[in-house]
């Protein structure tokens, strides 16, 4: 077994015994523990799981139009990444103003452009807001050791008009 598949084991346990449960916005429900941290040494691998199927190019592709600032659901489809096809409907682009693909602020927009007005996923935001990939990068390589290694998808301001609010709210190297 590898170190991930007992450290995700440990996280179930954990949460079979400790967890509650919670009415979710699909309806199925969540159990869950609160402030739950897991940590994974990446020395080790990237911490994907063997314990169950997981759609590693899928993984990648979203990832990277996370990274790109992108919020245009169009450049997934094009990588053939469906994910997040639901929520890019013309019928549920309508319910925020915005065009068909349209997925407002997500974390593509706030990992790269934080603080930025957001207008449309057609819009150069270039040098707009804080860019927090480019400032974790700039800290990894001259203060790795720092604890301000963070990079947030939670901006109250914007959390309810993204087509989800940011599950993956947070994240720290």
């Amino acid at each position: 077994m590898k170190i991930h598949d007992a450290t995700y084991k440990k996280m179930l346990g954990d949460i079979s015994a400790h967890g509650g449960n919670h009415a979710d916005r699909t309806g199925t429900g969540t159990q869950s523990v609160f402030g739950g941290e897991y940590v994974y040494d990446m020395k080790d691998g990237f911490p994907l799981l063997t314990t169950k199927k997981m759609a590693w190019r899928s993984i990648v592709v979203e990832l990277m139009w996370f990274l790109r600032g992108n919020t245009n659901e169009k450049w997934l489809s094009e990588h053939k990444c469906t994910i997040w096809k639901e929520w890019a409907t013309a019928e549920a682009c309508a319910k925020f103003e915005r065009k068909e693909g349209d997925l407002g602020p997500v974390y593509g927009f706030l990992w790269r452009h934080f603080g930025a007005t957001y207008k449309d996923a057609w819009t150069n935001y270039e040098g707009q807001g804080t860019d927090q990939i480019a400032t974790l990068s700039h800290d990894l390589k001259n203060n790795p050791g720092s604890r301000r290694l963070i990079v947030t998808g939670w901006d109250p301001k914007v959390a309810t008009k993204g087509a989800l609010p940011p599950c993956h709210t947070l994240w720290q190297l």
